[in-house]
């Protein structure tokens, strides 16, 4: 038997909760026996809030994502010029690694739209800052390694929807969808110029988090 809990009797105005998700993937992959590549990486994000009435909350939040990937690949590398126009290539293997890494902190605010006892639609809204490196490196056998590193910092606005289920008064399963994003990227060392850009996301399901309320 069921226990009824209406989410108004959840989530009260002056309740703190926490919040947070973790994801990661590995993959290894072979297109030819001249190409092969090795990926991994891991997302997690943590957040805290307090409900400013019954059904709007304040949130802070932080994230952290990295990717690495290594493998190799063929290169061909121009060595001279044809007297028909063409060039003449030499062909060699070339591995290859890269580290990316991000961080960021956001405020935000959630306002929660009861649809069932224990469902409610969440529209989420946020400001963040996001802080971004890059590192790329390949070697080609018998030369010197070439390395380029690169960071950049954005500023974004972002508009997105989500479920929330609460499994009981104290804990809550989240899930969150596409939405509208305004990033702001300021001139850098590997961007010449400051851009904005937005999108419309309609992708499926992101991730699922878990939250817990403090009575």
């Amino acid at each position: 038997m069921g226990i009824a809990m209406p989410l108004n009797a959840q989530v009260q105005k002056g309740q703190t909760f926490l919040s947070g998700g973790l994801s990661f993937f590995a993959e290894n992959g072979r297109n030819t026996a001249a190409q092969n590549s090795k990926n991994d990486g891991l997302n997690f994000n943590l957040g805290v809030g307090q409900l400013l009435s019954n059904k709007l909350a304040l949130s802070l939040g932080f994230n952290y994502s990295r990717n690495k990937n290594s493998g190799f690949n063929e290169v061909f590398t121009p060595l001279q010029l044809l007297p028909n126009g063409e060039y003449l290539y030499s062909r060699a293997t070339a591995v290859t690694a890269g580290a990316y890494s991000a961080w960021g902190l956001s405020i935000g605010l959630n306002n929660y739209i009861p649809l069932r006892e224990r469902l409610a639609v969440v529209l989420s809204s946020s400001v963040s800052a996001n802080f971004r490196s890059n590192e790329f490196s390949q070697q080609i056998l018998g030369q010197n390694r070439f390395i380029t590193e690169s960071k950049q910092n954005d500023y974004a606005l972002q508009f997105s929807p989500g479920l929330w289920y609460f499994l009981s008064p104290r804990f809550a399963l989240s899930s969150s969808f596409g939405g509208f994003s305004l990033t702001v990227t300021p001139k850098s060392e590997g961007n010449g110029t400051s851009t904005i850009s937005g999108g419309l996301s309609t992708e499926g399901i992101l991730g699922i988090g878990l939250n817990y309320f403090f009575k």
